[in-house]
């Protein structure tokens, strides 16, 4: 009947539709079979007394999503650029929630989390059945048709863990997966409206995602720098949305809930990164959420909601019960001015999880016990971290996080006994885990499954409290778990695992062979490299590809060459593979380091090629990196790269780099190192000198080549504040004064252009002065290139 696509068949269908969902619920399987949410406990519900709130039974909806669309990009929350008039247009008769936060900053979780309204992030640590009720499902048993149009690249991260939604299609009825570009994708949903009101306009839900503003950005109408080309697909996306909206409306004639949102944000170095998938800072999880409602008056919303409260306030404005596995808010009484939203908000990434109590957000990495906390209404930026000054509002948002965290187990119904208690303490992360884990590593007379998840658990939290429980099991009778608490050892770096590593990799068990492998690279022994290139040519988990990958390159053996230079036709891994080529120190890795270079246009993959090359240490690669840093100021990696190279002994450009060498013969310098701070992987902030006065006078090399030059030269400046609360500092090159900065906690680079005729051949004299009191200041190093060459 649904392919079919004529009028009688498609009234039919809307018809018949909750009669066939019934059956399906008593048992009756149509198609694909469907896993049911039947381990979720009851949402508890929230009865509204207060006034009466706004249902419109039968209404369309028209759900809209833009792919990347951080919130501050939008003249509705004060970007000035003015690329989206006609979504502005659209807040000013709508219900605008100026914070709404993403449930996390990549689109599989956030998107799935949005059509459940469950935290789908945590949930899949669990190990239990996902929510099968979704907001098409829902809507679909009441008699709606629903029809969505987006590209299954939405599940490119995570997405064979969130396989029931990707093969069902979030449960609509009929979908389409092209990735057309915005004006096309509007035409592929106008169509269907004709379609909707052909057969006499059942009620009817949509859902348009528009792609265009997720990287790499197509557009140079406004510049080629990746925020140019970004804005200038928020221009095309916000033509393409008003042209819906408006041609939606007009064909249809009961009334359209509009509901514009985003999937997450994204990065432009606001945080040392690039796009969006690693961090739960403002730029990636905060986003627009605009809803369109017959009889709510346009209103502005200050207190934070989350992408999770959309679904159950959706179903409540078109009269529909939410189902009981959602557990968002009905949004209703804070659209209609009448209420506030109660609660804290929160999102994940990784191992990291967000609480925002307005003004305050806590942003807390559960396994080590690292907290960032910031004060949004003063500190909009996350520049100051006030965790140290303030641990009592660390302590009781701490509180939040832990008790969010036991809410999702409990409505997942969870937590049977104290051993699978501990078991999904650990798969969420959650440090509280550490000591009941080890409690039941040791425990001889525990089943060996859970003393196995125990033991794989404790070696992704790393924490020290672990290791003589972990070296106590790997005398256990049971050869799994002391295999399990050897590979967890040597994953935390700890060498007394050695032996016992280098005995595992020849296991007849492939999947051991392969973590042990990976466990004996991370404490430096090269016996792990048939197993790593194993890994590669036989593991299809994502991770153990990704770390072979890394340590190949780390542990710098030529045999992983061929291999490497193979996995670079891969996107998922290209990643990693083009820094690990680099690492190997061999020349035949240049050629394709730099054909890659010729063609890949993702500014993250970009970025790494560049360290590829500096970790290569081709004095070729000069020119190829002077240019890049000059045409491609967001890849950050192309300086370092070539003080790696050692463009400045060889006099191919001018500048400083800052070391213990340095610091011996400059005054005013103390604290130099020639160390990576942390991990020896550690890439840029290598080699810093701390400046300890006000003002500090240098004599910078500039080779003849350049001070006879005409035109300009680039300053680069790499440095960072030693104080949360940031310094500001002045940089003068040959007497040209190039301007303050204001520098931050994180080692980033500052740019300046100014006059070739301002340097003198041999040495130039610089200097660099605090403005304020600030703090001390870091300096890694300063650079002089010529104009690009390229």
């Amino acid at each position: 009947l649904h392919e079919s696509r004529t009028p009688h068949s498609r009234s039919l269908m809307h018809a018949i539709g909750p009669t066939v969902r019934l059956l399906a619920d008593h048992g009756l399987e149509f198609g694909a079979p469907r896993r049911t949410a039947g381990t979720y406990t009851e949402r508890p519900r929230r009865t509204w007394t207060g006034a009466p709130l706004v249902a419109l039974g039968g209404a369309h909806v028209l759900l809209i999503t833009v792919d990347a669309l951080r919130a501050d990009h939008l003249g509705a929350y004060g970007y000035r650029r003015g690329v989206s008039p006609h979504l502005d247009a659209l807040a000013r008769e709508s219900v605008v929630f100026e914070r709404a936060y993403a449930a996390a900053p990549h689109s599989s979780y956030s998107l799935t989390s949005l059509m459940t309204s469950e935290y789908l992030h945590e949930v899949v640590e669990l190990d239990v059945p996902l929510p099968d009720a979704t907001l098409a499902r829902v809507l679909d048993a009441n008699g709606y048709f629903t029809a969505a149009f987006f590209t299954q690249g939405i599940f490119h991260t995570e997405g064979e863990r969130l396989e029931l939604y990707k093969a069902s299609s979030f449960g609509f009825s009929r979908h389409t997966h092209d990735n057309p570009r915005c004006e096309v994708q509007t035409d592929h949903v106008l169509a269907e409206i004709d379609r909707i009101a052909e057969d006499d306009e059942p009620p009817s839900f949509l859902w348009a995602h528009y792609f265009d503003t997720h990287e790499p950005y197509l557009d140079e109408s406004l510049g080629a720098a990746d925020m140019d080309r970004y804005d200038a697909e928020i221009r095309n996306a916000d033509r393409a949305i008003d042209r819906l909206i408006r041609e939606t409306r007009a064909r249809l004639s009961k009334p359209v809930i509009v509901v514009l949102t985003a999937d997450h944000g994204e990065e432009f170095h606001e945080h040392g990164g690039l796009y969006h998938g690693s961090t739960l800072y403002e730029e990636q999880v905060h986003v627009p959420l605009i809803i369109s409602a017959e009889g709510i008056a346009p209103r502005r919303v200050a207190e934070p909601v989350e992408l999770v409260d959309v679904a159950p306030t959706v179903l409540s404005l078109v009269g529909v019960e939410p189902a009981s596995t959602m557990r968002g808010v009905d949004l209703r009484p804070t659209m209609m001015g009448l209420g506030q939203r109660e609660g804290t908000v929160h999102a994940a990434v990784t191992h990291k999880r967000m609480v925002v109590d307005y003004p305050f957000k806590l942003i807390a990495d559960l396994r080590f016990d690292l907290y960032e906390l910031y004060d949004l209404s003063s500190d909009a930026g996350e520049r100051r971290n006030l965790a140290a000054s303030s641990p009592d509002k660390v302590a009781e948002l701490r509180a939040d996080v832990y008790g969010w965290l036991d809410g999702i187990r409990a409505h997942a119904n969870r937590a049977r006994d104290q051993w699978e208690a501990a078991i999904d303490l650990g798969r969420l992360r959650d440090r509280r885990a550490v000591e009941p884990l080890c409690a039941l590593i040791t425990a001889e007379n525990a089943p060996t499954a859970p003393r196995i998840e125990a033991a794989r658990l404790l070696g992704r939290f790393a924490d020290v409290r672990s290791k003589p429980a972990l070296r106590q099991a790997m005398t256990s009778h049971d050869p799994l778990v002391a295999a399990e608490a050897a590979i967890s050892l040597g994953r935390m770096f700890d060498p007394v695992a050695r032996e016992m590593l280098r005995n595992l990799v020849r296991s007849e068990d492939p999947g051991i062979r392969t973590r042990s492998g990976i466990s004996l690279a991370r404490i430096g022994d090269r016996e792990a490299v048939p197993s790593l290139l194993e890994t590669l040519r036989t593991s299809r988990d994502q991770y153990e590809r990704e770390e072979a990958v890394r340590w190949l390159g780390r542990l710098g053996d030529a045999r992983a060459m061929e291999e490497l230079i193979e996995l670079l036709g891969d996107f998922r891994i290209r990643h990693l593979t083009v820094v690990s080529l680099g690492q190997l120190h061999d020349a035949r890795a240049l050629p394709p380091l730099l054909d890659v270079l010729s063609w890949e246009r993702h500014a993250t993959i970009r970025n790494n090629l560049v360290r590829g090359l500096g970790e290569l240490g081709d004095a070729r690669a000069t020119d190829t990196l002077v240019g890049l840093a000059w045409s491609e100021p967001e890849l950050d990696y192309a300086s370092e790269s070539l003080v790696r190279i050692r463009a400045l002994q060889r006099s191919e450009i001018g500048g400083i780099d800052f070391d213990t060498r340095t610091g011996r013969r400059i005054r005013g310098l103390s604290h130099c190192t020639d160390e990576a701070e942390d991990f020896e992987w550690i890439y840029v902030g290598k080699t810093f000198c701390r400046v300890d006065v006000r003002s500090i006078g240098l004599s910078i090399r500039t080779p003849p080549s350049l001070a006879s030059r005409e035109g300009s030269v680039l300053v680069l400046l790499r440095a960072r504040s030693t104080d949360a609360r940031g310094t500001k500092a002045n940089l003068r090159v040959g007497g040209v004064d190039l301007g303050d900065v204001d520098l931050d906690t994180s080692m980033r680079e500052y740019r300046f252009e100014m006059p070739a005729s301002a340097l003198r051949s041999g040495n130039t004299e610089a200097r660099l002065q605090i403005r304020d009191e600030g703090a001390p200041i870091d300096v890694d190093h300063l650079l002089i290139l010529p104009h690009t060459r390229s």
